[in-house]
């Protein structure tokens, strides 16, 4: 009795597979991207804060040097 032979493999048809591991680590270089961004606006504005604290003299309410700061920061 004779074995069939194995089929062969069709030359395009691992593609499908990196591409969605592709996806899938674009997307999660995305996310990390988007978080880094977050925490340095956060960080930004927060020294902004202090540096507008430090040369108002204290006059100024936090919640006008908060917005000093976010309007600094271009935010």
């Amino acid at each position: 009795m004779r074995r069939h032979p194995r089929p062969r493999r069709l030359q395009g048809e691992a593609d499908g597979a990196g591409f969605a591991l592709a996806g899938i680590l674009m997307g999660a270089v995305g996310i990390v991207a988007t978080i880094g961004y977050l925490v340095l606006s956060v960080i930004f504005v927060l020294s902004v804060y202090v540096i507008a604290a430090m040369l108002d003299g204290g006059d100024m309410f936090p919640e006008e040097a908060l917005a000093a700061a976010v309007l600094g920061a271009g935010l």
